[in-house]
């Protein structure tokens, strides 16, 4: 008789995900200051971004190789499903904070982000000297 496994069990993938929403929270106090915020939005991202090219990838090819058999390969599929669901609902959350709060307090600081294409010509030096320096 096969009985459910009763052992405390987290699946990394979905631990490392609530560890990078832990730093999101971070972003999102407003007891920390601004530039740390901001700063902590950038860290979530690059963690995020790691994340789909090592961990994702790697469920990914297991699925379509069918690595370690059928059960496996349904087990990561279910897992996929689960990243997405909670990486959706993380990358809401982060747009709603960037655009609502995060920009807002810097364009009230007198700083505000632009498109490269949104840079006067006449900028384009100064802005090019100051990045190099």
């Amino acid at each position: 008789m096969n009985r459910p496994d009763t052992t405390p069990y987290i699946d990394r993938d979905l631990s490392w995900l609530a560890f990078n929403h832990r730093v999101l929270r971070e972003a999102a106090d407003p007891d920390v200051p601004l530039f740390d915020r901001l700063g902590f939005l950038a860290i979530f991202s690059s963690n995020l971004d790691e994340f789909f090219r090592v961990r994702v990838g790697a469920l990914r090819t297991r699925v379509r190789s069918g690595e370690g058999g059928r059960e496996a390969s349904r087990e990561a599929s279910g897992l996929l499903q689960r990243i997405r669901e909670r990486t959706v609902a993380q990358q809401e959350e982060f747009g709603a904070l960037l655009r609502d709060e995060i920009l807002p307090r810097l364009a009230a600081e007198g700083i505000e982000l632009v498109d490269d294409g949104e840079v006067p010509d006449s900028a384009r030096g100064e802005l090019d000297r100051i990045y190099r320096e």
